[in-house]
């Protein structure tokens, strides 16, 4: 619920400003490839998946949140920073 709030509160900040960007979407993962969470339970299938970052030429620095849409449970959260090397004539972070 937290995090629903501040995606609310900063969507209008993330519309206006260049670079800025939020993306959101449903996911599921094959089990068989994936490890337990630290709580020793499986994921379960639908996950949610919620990304909020700032783009600057080939750099991204962004905040992914992921969980499942199932149980309630904290998930996973991450601040990150990616470099992307190469991509084509459109160039820049996707």
């Amino acid at each position: 619920m937290r995090g629903l709030l501040l995606v609310i509160l900063l969507l209008p900040s993330v519309l206006l400003a260049d670079g800025l960007y939020l993306e959101a979407g449903v996911g599921a993962h094959a089990e068989q490839y994936d490890s337990v969470r630290s709580n020793g339970e499986p994921w379960l299938n639908a996950l949610g998946v919620g990304e909020l970052g700032y783009r600057y030429g080939d750099y991204k620095i962004f905040f992914l949140h992921i969980s499942s849409l199932e149980q309630k449970d904290t998930g996973l959260n991450m601040l990150a920073i990616k470099h992307r090397f190469g991509g084509g004539k459109s160039g820049g972070c996707q």
